[in-house]
């Protein structure tokens, strides 16, 4: 309560996390063994890039669509007293063939054109491992703001864009026996979702007064189920079944224990990642 004695709001930030490899030669990689020297080895990475005129790029997953990062600066801040940085990357997606924007007007997508954001961010932590200086282990811990405007699959991965290709980070991937490791620890989980999604074109949805003047129609095709206190045998059956593939192209699974959340994708022909 405020001294109003109205109740104050409070608001969920998901802070998706990724960690690097572990990095054992730390001072022929820095120049130097501190936190600081981490900081100033990503600093020159970025401003290199913005002296690059080819920019870093990615294709999407099955599409024609690039992924472009158009810049990348940076904020000092401290996290208590251990100094990190505060990354704004600027991207966008080109190469497209098809859709279009209309504010007064309608404006048809082409090519050559450019659809993205200057606001995507991310904290970059340096961590020191050990308690000898000649045997540091180095490794960057990354906090990505999961901004509710933006598909949290293209933040994260626009994220992973900008550390692997540009600040020459491997970031470290949780392969899913370690996944199952983990929880066959736990034994039962507390909270357990599945969101189930498929996209498919129905053109006989459409008025037939309208369907003359059809140029496309998608339908989009949610489902949520929500499970608590899960033994391990049953999440595993869960991972493991791929009945769902008959009505869905994709599954979602998230499993969240304590401040950890796990995210298992799954998609027709593909195998659990």
């Amino acid at each position: 309560m405020n001294k109003s004695g109205k109740k104050e709001k409070s608001y969920v930030i998901k802070v998706p996390v990724i960690s690097s490899e572990l990095i054992l030669k730390g001072n022929d990689l820095f120049g130097g063994i501190s936190f600081s020297d981490m900081l100033n080895y990503a600093k020159v990475k970025i401003s290199n890039y913005k002296l690059l005129e080819s920019k870093i790029s990615k294709n999407s997953r099955n599409k024609v669509q690039t992924k472009e990062i158009a810049n990348v600066d940076y904020i000092d801040c401290l996290i208590g007293t251990r100094p990190c940085m505060l990354l704004q990357i600027s991207a966008y997606n080109t190469n497209l063939y098809d859709g279009y924007v209309e504010t007064d007007q309608k404006i048809n997508l082409k090519q050559n054109h450019k659809l993205g954001s200057d606001n995507y961010y991310a904290l970059l932590v340096p961590n020191i491992i050990g308690l000898d200086s000649n045997n540091y282990k180095h490794q960057w811990i990354i906090l990505i703001y999961e901004d509710p405007h933006k598909d949290n699959q293209e933040i994260v991965g626009t994220t992973k864009l900008v550390l692997n290709k540009i600040l020459e980070i491997s970031t470290f991937n949780i392969k899913l026996p370690e996944v199952l490791e983990e929880l066959k620890r736990i034994n039962t989980l507390p909270e357990l979702s599945l969101n189930f999604s498929c996209i498919y074109n129905d053109e006989n949805e459409v008025d037939v007064r309208f369907r003359n003047y059809l140029v496309g129609s998608k339908v989009r095709k949610l489902r949520e189920d929500k499970f608590k206190n899960v033994p391990f045998k049953t999440t595993e059956e869960l991972i493991n079944d791929k009945s769902f593939q008959e009505s869905y192209q994709k599954r979602l699974l998230k499993i969240s224990f304590g401040k950890k959340e796990f995210r298992i994708t799954q998609e027709q022909k593909d195998e659990a990642g």
